[in-house]
């Protein structure tokens, strides 16, 4: 069951969902994948602590990988700068809590690509989207592949 974080105004209009990189969630995924294969390929040396000791350890590393991998999963999907015609919508999904946090196309001030690192040797950066609202919010979407060239559409949005 999908789950609605906001609707929509009357007349407004979903463009689409930006999101980090899929190449950020190779670290944490790789530790989760070591945890659900550990146990099949060591399964002798966990043995070697009792068989009840060892089957509970082997269970709750891949349990704990599974819900793991569930969340990570979930965080990366439901996680991201919801573009309508209106507004960009930064939705954060925690394990607990939901956090929605809006910027109105009218308050946007800015829209700059920021590259610091090795990573934008590789053609990545990050989209800050700077708000000339009462409270100085400013979105920082990333890291994404060609950010100038999600930048260069972002004003047609507005």
């Amino acid at each position: 069951m999908k789950r609605k974080f906001f609707t929509l105004e009357p007349g407004e209009e979903f463009l689409g969902v930006l999101r980090p990189s899929v190449l950020t969630l190779i670290p944490r995924a790789s530790v989760i994948v070591l945890c659900l294969v550990f146990p099949v390929f060591f399964w002798g040396p966990l043995l070697q602590f009792g068989l009840l000791p060892g089957l509970a350890m082997s269970i709750g590393l891949v349990v704990w990988g599974a819900v793991m991998l569930r969340g990570l999963q979930r965080r990366y999907v439901e996680n991201g700068v919801y573009l309508t015609s209106y507004r960009a919508l930064d939705v954060y999904v925690g394990w607990r809590a939901v956090r929605v946090t809006e910027l109105r196309w009218a308050n946007v001030e800015q829209t700059a690509v920021l590259r610091r690192g090795i990573a934008s040797r590789f053609g990545y950066g990050h989209i800050c989207v700077r708000g000339a609202d009462p409270d100085g919010y400013s979105l920082l979407v990333g890291p994404l592949w060609n950010p100038d060239a999600v930048c260069m559409l972002l004003p047609k949005v507005y």
